[in-house]
């Protein structure tokens, strides 16, 4: 383990298919057949591939109706990212109990998937960094899941003890014994990812993050000006980036707060449970 000497127990385990799936989204030479084969064979997947093709943000002129058509109309790109969020969405789909708001987290993670991506873009990182950047972003946080879906009742104090003030990390450790930087290091290595992505999510959190970690933790400090909260705050109301604001081109490049808006209401569509396929809430 990276810097800790304690190994957590218990840790969540991808089952087989989404193991599969999951392995492909970090393999540079996937093919759109590859993703269209892993799409099919789950129909949660498959009905949200159709669902973000028939979006206005797709906007297509006529109803697409079959996953292949679904994949070729969203893009590789875009598929990769739907299929890493529904599946690791998936994974950590209990999370009510635990006193998180789960819409406003679900939001901030797509949001800073989706920053991580593009300042990774705008940084001309080499293609590989690139690839990993929106699932690197999606899964900064993947060992606070973990601990609220393995806990809820115990994670409900952890969410008290923030609202009055403690860091959330001090709260999940003096609470759960755990805390969830340690948790997220443990189910990256647990869950193979590679390079740069484990690199990525493992020193998301640790004193002078580089590389691809670096860029989450501006993500995840622009997210609140943005209108994004992390399942903790009530969500903020956005604010416009003063134009020499060093993000201020990649920001406006999705089209400002509103733009990142709609392409983060894009994937919750997608990645979302189906009684939040019709919602029209940011």
């Amino acid at each position: 383990m990276r810097g800790y000497t304690h190994v957590p127990k218990d840790l969540p385990t991808l089952p087989t298919p989404r193991a599969r799936g999951m392995v492909l989204l970090w393999n540079p030479n996937a093919q759109l057949s590859d993703f269209i084969a892993v799409i099919e064979s789950d129909p949660g997947l498959t009905a949200g591939i159709v669902r973000a093709a028939n979006a206005a943000y797709s906007a297509p002129l006529e109803p697409v109706i079959s996953c292949r058509d679904a994949v070729v109309r969203v893009g590789l790109d875009a598929s990769r990212q739907i299929t890493a969020a529904a599946m690791v969405r998936a994974e950590f789909d209990r999370l009510e109990e635990s006193g998180i708001d789960v819409t406003e987290m679900w939001r901030w993670q797509l949001a800073v998937g989706l920053l991580t991506e593009t300042f990774a873009t705008h940084d001309q990182l080499d293609p590989l960094q690139r690839q990993s950047a929106f699932t690197a972003g999606l899964l900064h946080q993947v060992g606070r899941l973990s601990l609220a879906a393995k806990m809820p009742a115990l994670y409900d104090r952890v969410v008290e003890a923030v609202l009055n003030g403690t860091p959330v990390e001090i709260a999940e450790q003096e609470i759960l014994g755990e805390n969830s930087l340690q948790w997220t290091e443990a189910i990256a290595e647990a869950w193979h990812l590679p390079e740069p992505l484990l690199s990525a999510v493992s020193g998301y959190g640790h004193p002078n993050p580089t590389g691809l970690a670096a860029l989450i933790t501006e993500a995840t400090i622009l997210a609140p000006l943005l209108g994004f909260s992390d399942g903790f705050d009530d969500r903020p109301d956005p604010m416009d980036l003063s134009p020499d604001h060093p993000r201020a081109n990649s920001i406006n490049s999705l089209g400002g707060a509103d733009g990142v808006a709609a392409r983060v209401r894009w994937f919750r569509r997608a990645t979302g449970p189906h009684d939040e396929s019709s919602t029209t809430a940011a």
